[in-house]
């Protein structure tokens, strides 16, 4: 029966270059053939020998084909342990709910795991040498994880440094790991990703050690964003997202307790958010005209009129008939908020348009020349900007009112003009009722709204657009 290996293998004598094969004799191996058949191994603890090469690929591969040949399976290798940074905070809070004799014990325990470390180089040599980089390098970090405990619980007023500095990628990374367990949508997760990403710019590093972030680099910062014309809301977002990051450091002790670099930044002189406006029937005219020798645009603006999808939602909505009714199925595969998931009833001008030019079985989709949707929203600001330079509209500032949200805007506005309120549109949209029902008729509105009626909502939309 062949026996199972489970410690490191391969080592290196003092002196020489080429691997050694390595382990403990244990009992049950002294059973197998090749120990029964070689006596000089009888008396011995362990077994050592020259593997006679240099290369550690070829060794490894040596010593898996002398554990076949004598019945020895070697495991899987072990989950790779943390080390340096990650190991210490690691252990840090694993440390705090233990009594004084768990903490001792344990304290005992990785003594000795890291003196595994270097325990075969004693039995062969008179001079210690770390075997196992890895583990001496985790269980030593461990140990001064617990030293430190030992100093704050003997002096309560214990406030050291950290010997270990986590920096601000790995913060976010852990935090993000965190709200996505508790069901944080792409949205959330991308702003996230661009407030660390916009701060590391303005610092002009990859990376920084959070503990080098203070409110004076921060109010740089801010008055920084403010020359350059970012919104006070976006800036006032970012800074949020930014804190929830640090109170997560703190939370959960990678950061010692004091000011929140992120929080109570004051933001004067910032401009306001950039309203968009919908487009006026002249632009949607104009814009339908100068898109007829592109199908690409052509195709855009009417879906985008009809149904208010985002420009990413248009690209990727597939066609789905429930019942009697032919819809877009949007954002299957997720969006930028859980609730973009839907579907939305085709208009009846916008089917008979899409009619003449597609087979609207399920699961078929628009097709576009362009491959990518930032292909086609390039393009789109392109047609967009000379429609509006040809209806009068050149003030750069006024152009920015503008935009492919604008038909959202405009789908929005058409059907409060027809009567409906945003919480019952929600399922066209897409927004979280979550957010939208404050009255008590938002509270109690049940579920995604019928079809039927989701059906009747879309074919309020006037008919305005006709394509030559």
């Amino acid at each position: 029966m062949a026996r199972r290996y489970r410690k490191d293998y391969l080592t290196r004598i003092k002196g020489s270059q080429n691997w050694y094969i390595q382990f403990k004799i244990r009992d049950s191996y002294r059973q197998l053939p090749f120990f029964r058949s070689n006596p000089k191994w009888k008396s011995r603890e362990n077994y050592l020998a020259s593997l006679k090469t240099p290369n550690y690929s070829e060794a490894v591969q040596l010593v898996n084909e002398f554990f076949k040949e004598i019945g020895i399976i070697p495991s899987p290798p072990p989950k790779p342990l943390s080390i340096g940074t990650e190991a210490y905070f690691e252990n840090l809070r694993k440390l705090k709910s233990l009594s004084m004799k768990e903490l001792e014990q344990m304290h005992d325990y990785f003594l000795e795991m890291r003196n595994e470390s270097v325990e075969a180089a004693v039995t062969f040599s008179r001079e210690t040498e770390v075997i196992d980089e890895q583990g001496y390098d985790h269980y030593s970090t461990a140990l001064e994880a617990i030293q430190r405990e030992f100093k704050e619980r003997d002096n309560p007023f214990y406030s050291q440094p950290y010997p270990y500095q986590i920096t601000l990628l790995q913060l976010a990374e852990h935090y993000r790991n965190e709200i996505v367990e508790d069901g944080a949508d792409r949205k959330t997760q991308s702003k996230l990703h661009h407030a660390v990403r916009k701060l590391l710019e303005f610092r002009e590093v990859t990376d920084i050690e959070a503990s080098l972030i203070k409110p004076k680099l921060i109010n740089e910062y801010a008055r920084y964003s403010r020359q350059n014309d970012v919104a006070e809301g976006t800036m006032r977002s970012e800074l949020a997202a930014l804190s929830n990051i640090w109170k997560y450091g703190i939370r959960n002790e990678y950061l010692q307790e004091g000011i929140n670099p992120f929080a109570n930044v004051q933001l004067k002189g910032f401009k306001n958010k950039t309203s968009r406006k919908p487009f006026t029937r002249q632009m949607l005219n104009e814009l339908l005209l100068a898109s007829k020798a592109d199908a690409d645009m052509e195709q855009l603006i009417m879906c985008s009129y009809y149904t208010g999808m985002r420009l990413s939602e248009v690209f990727t909505a597939k066609f789905k008939t429930v019942g009697d009714i032919a819809c877009f199925d949007v954002a299957t595969e997720g969006g930028k908020t859980e609730a973009a998931k839907r579907l939305i009833p085709i208009h009846e001008d916008l089917y008979s348009w899409l009619k003449e030019k597609y087979d609207l079985t399920n699961s078929s989709k628009l097709s576009w020349i362009r491959p990518t949707h930032d292909a086609i929203g390039k393009k789109f600001g392109r047609l967009k900007d000379s429609m509006l330079e040809q209806v009068g509209i050149k003030d750069p500032e006024q152009k920015r009112e503008y935009v492919h949200h604008s038909f959202r805007h405009g789908f929005v506005t058409m059907l409060i003009e027809a009567g409906f309120n945003e919480i019952e549109f929600a399922d066209l949209t897409g927004h979280s009722k979550s957010f939208l029902g404050r009255t008590e008729a938002g509270r109690t509105y049940a579920g995604t709204a019928k079809l039927e009626k989701l059906k009747k909502m879309i074919n309020e939309i006037p008919i305005t657009l006709r394509p030559n």
